[in-house]
């Protein structure tokens, strides 16, 4: 599976003020694959061509953003909603870091929501309390204030980085490994095609030396079909 299979959460802005603000979070989505953008009760008159400039790349998802009037329409939808805050609010909450949330995003069973507050002000209480955890990220104590497409990156990173880790776990579910059988064949063959060409210059170290590419090729791991392409390859080196 690939990563564009996967369930992507969405990104809402809650109270945003700025165009050039709003492209730059949506910047940070596209470099972390996240295309669903949508502004919570945003400033009026914010500049959507400020937006598309700051964007770069990734200006479609500031031309396909959604604006929603309060912030539970635009969470209307979501299952899961992981808020964003800098600072402890009176909200009794989990608090979770921007890793573990990227955990529970991938095993979650509907939609996800990663919110976030206005520039200056982040989220109030009551927006907090619409969510099931909070999301804190842990930097130097001295300098703790992130800009909001900052935020909207470091979470949408670790998001990006797991996702990376379930592809591999779902390429490696469909990784057939080779049996000890194909193993012992290809060796076979490969220690057969060696001493052919002479690599066994002294037959007193030869167990030794075979002994540590045996050892070499069990532990890639072989799937079949690597197995099977190592034939290949013997096949041409062969030929004349």
């Amino acid at each position: 599976m690939s990563k564009a299979d996967l369930p992507k959460p969405i990104v809402v802005l809650h109270r945003v003020q700025l165009g050039e603000n709003i492209g730059m979070s949506a910047r940070a989505m596209g470099n972390c694959g996240l295309e669903n953008l949508r502004l919570s009760s945003p400033r009026r008159g914010w500049d959507r061509d400020k937006a598309r400039a700051a964007a770069a790349g990734a200006a479609q998802v500031v031309d396909d953003l959604e604006v929603y009037a309060s912030l539970p329409s635009a969470l209307a939808d979501c299952s899961v909603v992981l808020a964003t805050s800098a600072r402890r609010r009176n909200v009794s909450l989990r608090v979770i870091d921007s890793e573990m949330a990227a955990q529970e995003i991938h095993t979650a069973s509907g939609r996800v929501a990663l919110l976030f507050g206005a520039e200056s002000t982040g989220l109030d209480n009551d927006s907090i309390s619409l969510a099931d955890a909070v999301i804190e990220i842990p930097l130097n104590p001295d300098c703790t204030s992130l800009n909001l497409s900052q935020a909207v990156l470091l979470v949408a990173y670790a998001w990006w980085r797991r996702l990376g880790q379930c592809c591999v776990e779902r390429k490696k579910k469909t990784h057939v490994s080779a049996t000890r059988q194909e193993t012992a064949y290809l060796l076979a063959r490969l220690e057969g095609l060696l001493a052919g060409k002479g690599f066994f210059t002294d037959e007193n170290l030869r167990p030794v030396l075979w002994r540590n590419v045996r050892a070499m090729i069990h532990r890639s791991g072989f799937s079949t079909q690597e197995v099977q392409t190592w034939h290949g390859i013997f096949s041409a080196l062969l030929r004349r």
